[in-house]
């Protein structure tokens, strides 16, 4: 297909392919005018730009909620690392969201402690090391695991606004809940086929439950989410999960059991933190996948 330089509003698409009793379709969507820059200011109730794909969940918005995304170059090919919305009353992230296709499903370089402040959030509402302290340590949204398709990616997850202050005994460590369920979600969200993709969305309840205040300012989430979202062989599947942050360690006897105790719906999650996951989907994709979920569906 070929579609002309766009010098008017923003426009889009939905092409359906057909093949024999096969059938999928694709939103393709075009920046109104000159898009020379990529990552406009977004309007919440009119996401453009990066905002406007697939895994970013509606944008509280507002000049104290800051979205970016974080991308690399390689080879003249610009891959997104992760998006994320930067709560700066709370100095912390309200969700991150991240994609895996058969590039940034790659596994080319290793973990690499690359701690430092993100720039991209005003001087007064960084965090830095000192605002990570016993008993919580230095926890990661988008897990350092999840990007190893390029060294410049996986250091990117090493900003302090991608790090979260979690309980280190029994949460933020092997043989937890909650790393079991990420080690489930990145289970499943690694992909090898190039038309095949999946969006995952993590986050907090930092708009309405907070375990405590920590040191200068930081909020301390009670719960954490997250969502996945899977395009595999022309088909949309979802599921999301629901954890309180405290300590809890599961034998491996136990753990699919628990994961699945914390498993909820998309709709359910939404109704739980307020925020609106996958509204960028075709509304009738968006309103079959995300109101139930089967448990079938899922290799566990």
């Amino acid at each position: 297909g070929y579609m002309k330089a766009n010098t008017g509003a923003e426009r889009s698409v939905i092409i359906t392919i057909t093949s024999g009793k096969e059938e999928a379709q694709f939103t393709l969507k075009q920046l109104a005018g000159d898009s020379s820059n990529p990552d406009p200011d977004p309007d919440p109730e009119k996401p453009s730009g990066y905002a406007g794909r697939i895994e970013i969940p509606k944008l509280k918005g507002g000049s104290m909620n800051i979205f970016h995304t974080w991308t690399t170059t390689e080879n003249g090919k610009k891959t997104v690392t992760y998006s994320y919305e930067y709560d700066c009353t709370k100095k912390h992230v309200r969700w991150v969201a991240l994609t895996f296709d058969n590039v940034t499903s790659q596994k080319n370089v290793d973990r690499k402690d690359a701690y430092q402040p993100d720039p991209n959030i005003p001087a007064q509402y960084r965090t830095d090391r000192q605002d990570y302290y016993s008993p919580y340590n230095r926890g990661h949204m988008v897990a350092s695991s999840d990007r190893l398709y390029s060294r410049e990616a996986n250091s990117q997850t090493f900003y302090y606004s991608n790090i979260s202050p979690q309980i280190e005994s029994g949460f933020n460590q092997g043989g937890s809940v909650w790393d079991a369920i990420e080690d489930k979600v990145q289970e499943w969200g690694k992909v090898s086929n190039p038309q095949d993709t999946t969006y995952i969305v993590k986050g907090t309840s930092i708009d309405y439950a907070i375990l405590a205040t920590g040191k200068n300012g930081v909020k301390i989430p009670k719960y954490y989410f997250s969502t996945i979202l899977s395009y595999k062989n022309g088909k949309y599947k979802a599921i999301g999960f629901y954890i309180e942050h405290k300590s809890e360690k599961v034998d491996s006897n136990n753990k699919i059991k628990r994961i699945k105790e914390c498993a909820k719906s998309i709709d359910e999650l939404e109704r739980i933190t307020g925020l609106d996951f996958y509204h960028n989907l075709p509304a009738n994709i968006e309103s079959d996948v995300e109101s139930s979920y089967d448990e079938n569906d899922w290799n566990w």
